[in-house]
């Protein structure tokens, strides 16, 4: 069932995508993202107050763990502005590919207090496969 739960966030990450490019079109990139964020906070921290009602809790945690809230801000603003240039499919894929070597090398040293899985020799066949596959899709789109 989680597979799912993350198939269907990168559908949503996508669609997100989309979205913020077409609406970047009318308001450019900087009020996109404001309005992204600002929505997102005021949805979810309706939902999680009322619905769940349960406290926002933002004291008492590891300085760099804030840093996602950055982090989303440069997704957005960069993922709305790139789509326009390179095409939903490339740019998706290009996302992805940076996420799976981000990912590993967070894995492998254990960063953020993240379970440690060290690299293993057998994944570089498909690393390869993906770098060749996001290069198809780079030529042929």
């Amino acid at each position: 069932m989680i597979e799912i739960n993350v198939f269907l966030a990168g559908i949503c990450l996508t669609l997100m995508s989309t979205l913020n490019n077409l609406l970047t079109q009318y308001l450019g990139t900087y009020t996109v993202t404001f309005i992204v964020h600002l929505s997102g906070v005021i949805l979810f921290g309706g939902y999680i107050s009322f619905i769940k009602k349960e406290k926002i809790k933002i004291f008492g945690i590891k300085w760099y763990l804030y840093l996602a809230g950055a982090l989303g801000v440069i997704l957005v603003s960069l993922t709305s502005l790139i789509i326009n240039y390179l095409g939903v499919a490339f740019t998706t894929c290009l996302s992805i590919t940076g996420q799976v070597l981000a990912s590993m090398i967070i894995d492998h040293f254990g960063l953020f207090d993240v379970k440690q899985t060290s690299f293993q020799i057998k994944r570089i066949p498909y690393i390869i496969l993906i770098c060749i596959g996001l290069y198809m899709i780079y030529i042929g789109g």
